[in-house]
């Protein structure tokens, strides 16, 4: 009995995106909430970044995050004024 409900549920939900539309839009970077990741990192940022935490003390942003080149890993403090332009360093290597 419990697999016949699956298997209905399974159905249904397969029948509801049948006639669903997905549209994707293209990415705008919001004016009130700037993104700090650009493509200028250094090599060791390149692959990805992890779990950003930013906070907003004393008149400026402060964010923590990890990084990686796919062996090593870094746990990076960035400062920012303006939450565009960031200063970076590496607090540990990994």
């Amino acid at each position: 009995m419990f697999k016949k409900i699956i298997l209905f549920l399974f159905f249904l939900t397969l029948l509801s995106l049948v006639n669903s539309t997905i549209a994707f839009e293209p990415f705008v970077k919001s004016q009130g909430n700037p993104l700090p990741f650009t493509n200028d990192f250094p090599d060791w940022n390149e692959i990805g970044q992890y779990q950003p935490s930013v906070i907003f003390d004393n008149g400026e942003y402060k964010m923590w995050y990890a990084s990686t080149t796919g062996s090593k890993f870094k746990i990076i403090y960035a400062i920012s004024a303006d939450g565009i332009s960031w200063g970076r360093q590496n607090l540990l290597d990994v």
